[in-house]
């Protein structure tokens, strides 16, 4: 196995606790696992990870898309507080991990949750190199954000081990030869980097 020379995390569902899907469920009444298809195949949800449209439009546009009779700022309130922290250790675990390897992080993210997380929790900081959808105007798991990253950090993608809880975004990243792996949780992580002897 070539030399692994950075870890690269996708952010909401790995490290930090996102509770769309929750949130969601409650304003509309919706089963899980339709919420959970609505957030990850939203238009809105894209446009506005990809920067396209700005907070206001989207608050409307997704209000719309959940049939809910809020204002585009109660939505936007809503979508502010569904990016609920780091989960548990996730913070340690990253500043140690960063004493031996280089640290990214590849997210599909927005301008609204990025400030929440870079200026509640420092995670502009905890990382070399941040990857952020809304800037690269790129929404995973479009091969070419994880093309651009592989062209970015300059090494083999091989060398390059890749954590997100989506099974697609995961296949994707395989597909343009990362050492991809499916992981929830910090723990999970852990696990994983045991079995590649890391």
């Amino acid at each position: 196995m070539p030399k692994i020379e950075w870890l690269v995390f996708d952010l909401g569902g790995v490290l930090f606790n996102f509770n769309g899907v929750a949130g969601v469920c409650t304003l509309t009444g919706w089963a899980h696992d339709v919420a959970e298809k609505l957030i990850l195949t939203s238009p809105a949800v894209e446009a506005f990870g990809t920067g396209a449209i700005d907070p206001e439009t989207f608050g409307k546009l997704f209000a719309a898309e959940l049939g809910v009779d809020l204002t585009a700022t109660q939505m936007l309130e809503h979508w502010a507080e569904w990016e609920a922290g780091p989960k548990l250790g996730a913070i340690d675990y990253l500043r140690e991990l960063r004493k031996t390897v280089r640290l990214a992080c590849l997210t599909n993210n927005n301008v609204i949750h990025w400030q929440r997380l870079a200026s509640r929790y420092g995670a502009d900081v905890l990382f070399e190199k941040c990857y952020l959808s809304q800037e690269l105007r790129l929404h995973k798991p479009d091969p070419e954000i994880f093309n651009h990253v592989i062209s970015d950090l300059d090494v083999p993608p091989q060398s390059i081990v890749y954590f997100d809880d989506v099974p697609e975004n995961v296949a994707a990243a395989r597909d343009c030869g990362l050492n991809a792996h499916l992981a929830t949780s910090p723990n999970e992580i852990k696990v994983i980097m045991q079995q590649l002897q890391l």
